[in-house]
């Protein structure tokens, strides 16, 4: 009834304290579902607090894992699939946003590279691989072009390797011509440097 009424987050404690204290009941299997479901449906938007999105998608493995021939099993996957999608758009933000903020108070770019490289190795199917992976590259690139003269060498040839294996990777990307572009200029770059 709580989860008619949209109390999720009261159906949630019921729902696990049968979970808990009935461990061998014949509502077991349901009762396991409809938990993660009602933390599916708590989940918030993906710039706030994940925990409820975790919690979920720990659940629907469980499910997933205790009962693999319910009914229910397909249904759990695509909404753990769902969740995935979300925590990876979150890595994807918070990427996008260490990019935005540059050179402010430090060298952000380094930090949107990690967040990127991170959310791609947790998240290798999500739709974001994309933008992760340019973002990496316009990151790169940018690092590299403000280097102080004693990095700009192996920076440089470093943001060239990235422009390069996400032009082998993404062939059909909308931003292939600005990753020519990038290419390109720190190839010269480098010709310069070494010269």
């Amino acid at each position: 009834s709580y989860f008619q009424r949209k109390d999720y987050i009261a159906s949630a404690h019921y729902y696990k304290l049968y979970v808990n204290t009935y461990m061998r009941g014949k509502h077991y299997a349901e009762c396991l579902f409809m938990l993660a479901y009602s933390e599916y449906m708590e989940s918030p938007e993906p710039e706030l607090d994940q925990r409820p999105t975790l919690k979920a998608i720990e659940h629907f493995q469980l499910f997933i894992e205790q009962f693999p021939y319910n009914e229910q099993v397909e249904q759990a996957k695509a909404m753990q699939k769902e969740l995935y999608d979300k925590l990876a758009e979150r890595e994807y933000l918070n990427a996008k946003l260490y990019y935005n903020l540059g050179d402010y108070r430090g060298n952000n770019y380094r930090a949107a590279i990690v967040t990127a490289q991170n959310a791609m190795n947790d998240y290798p199917d999500s739709k974001y691989i994309e933008e992760l992976a340019f973002i990496i590259v316009k990151s790169k690139y940018h690092e590299a072009i403000k280097s102080v003269q004693e990095k700009i060498l192996d920076r440089s040839e470093d943001a060239r390797d990235e422009c390069y294996y996400f032009l082998q990777e993404h062939p059909e990307s909308k931003y292939i011509k600005d990753a020519k572009k990038m290419a390109e200029h720190l190839q010269k770059i480098i010709d310069n440097s070494i010269k």
